[in-house]
């Protein structure tokens, strides 16, 4: 009896671990359940949530960027050369001194020419006693010639007075050529200015050995200065619709140039992100711009809104293209923030940008990140210039 109650107590014991071992199955389903659920639920948040992209655009038709605006800069001549003497010796004249003014084709150097005179004296003479020999040579060959026609002279006597002729004019030939570099050498000896200017810089002095090639003296034409500006890849497209460019230099305050617009980099500065221009002015009536000196420039007039075509000019980055379909653009809606796709003609390259057709006045075109944009996509602006009007052809 007693072993049997035994049996009976123990039963109970024996059926709770078994429901408590279900329990703790089931939690653990629910709990991999739950987290496979939860983590496709936030893969199913993240593929849906929308990248917002940050772009930079431009708006088309608007021409103040501009207004407002200075870029510094330092002045340069507008050509300058360092000279130097394409054969060598000792310097024997240098009457060239800094600042002094010279004309085109002025003596401004000569190194010592007694050698090379030498050398055109001996050429000359070596020339001279080909010459003969070639009238000595053209003589024989031609009595040989006629005794040859009679039968009086061997065809191996014509064919060897005809060879010594050859030799004797080629002679001539070589010798006249190294009369003309030796005439070339001797009239290197003097130094002349290739352009009319100023002495800015002399690298040596007089009565120096000098070798070929090593600078002897620079020139600079200051009679017109050249300005380097450096201008934002949003403003590159504006250019055209620049009407006057003026300058001012930190020496001459309150003296303003005007400047115009000689050349424009077509490669943006790798750090800066800007674009060289180079403008280019005359001298000021009173005082003188020198190359180094510091100034400024900014855009004083710019063309009337009201001159706006329906051709423009973007920046190259704005400009999209695949293969086998239009040239397009990406114009943003302003109020939503979504891009979306726009065909245009694109017409010639200017040295502001490209001209297109297919954008309109207050238009807003993606530049910098274009190339990342899908139609419907929203993006975020970071910052906003304008587009040119292109200038009817």
């Amino acid at each position: 009896m007693k072993m049997r109650t035994d049996a009976y107590t123990s039963g109970p014991p024996m059926l709770g671990q078994n429901t408590r071992a279900s329990v703790g199955r089931v939690s653990f389903l629910a709990t991999i359940l739950l987290f496979f659920t939860g983590t496709t639920g936030c893969r199913d948040a993240a593929e849906s949530a929308e990248v917002v992209r940050p772009v930079q655009v431009l708006r088309v038709g608007e021409l103040s960027e501009f207004r407002g605006r200075q870029f510094p800069g330092r002045a340069e001549a507008v050509q300058f050369v360092d000279l130097s003497f394409r054969v060598s010796g000792t310097l024997q004249t240098l009457p060239a001194r800094l600042g002094q003014k010279v004309t085109a084709g002025e003596v401004i150097a000569r190194v010592d020419e007694r050698d090379f005179l030498v050398r055109v004296t001996l050429v000359e003479a070596g020339l001279a006693r080909a010459a003969a020999e070639l009238v000595r040579a053209e003589e024989e060959y031609n009595r040989v010639n006629v005794a040859f026609q009679r039968g009086a002279a061997s065809e191996m006597e014509s064919v060897r007075t005809l060879a010594a002729r050859d030799i004797a004019a080629a002679n001539v030939k070589s010798l006249e050529a190294e009369l003309q570099a030796a005439r070339d050498a001797l009239a290197d000896t003097s130094l002349r200015a290739p352009f009319s200017g100023e002495i800015s810089a002399r690298f040596t002095e007089n009565f120096e050995d000098i070798q070929a090639r090593q600078p002897v003296l620079r020139i600079v034409d200051n009679s017109r200065i050249r300005f380097t500006a450096h201008i934002p890849e949003q403003l590159v497209a504006q250019l055209d619709a620049v009407d006057e460019i003026r300058c001012e230099f930190e020496t001459f305050p309150g003296q303003e140039l005007i400047a115009r617009v000689d050349e424009v980099q077509r490669e943006a500065d790798s750090v800066t992100r800007t674009f060289p221009i180079t403008l280019v002015m005359d001298q000021p009536a009173t005082g003188r711009i020198l190359p180094g000196m510091s100034g400024r420039a900014w855009v004083s007039r710019m063309r009337s809104e009201a001159e706006v075509t329906d051709e423009f000019e973007l920046p190259p980055s704005a400009v999209r293209q695949k293969a086998g379909e239009d040239s397009f653009v990406w114009v943003i809606d302003e109020a939503t923030g979504v891009v979306s796709r726009r065909t245009v003609q694109v017409g010639r390259i200017s040295p502001a940008g490209i001209r297109v057709r297919g954008v309109g006045p207050g238009d807003v075109v993606a530049t910098a990140g274009a190339a990342f944009l899908r139609d419907g996509q929203r993006v975020r602006i970071q910052a906003t210039a304008s587009a040119t009007p292109g200038n009817p052809e």
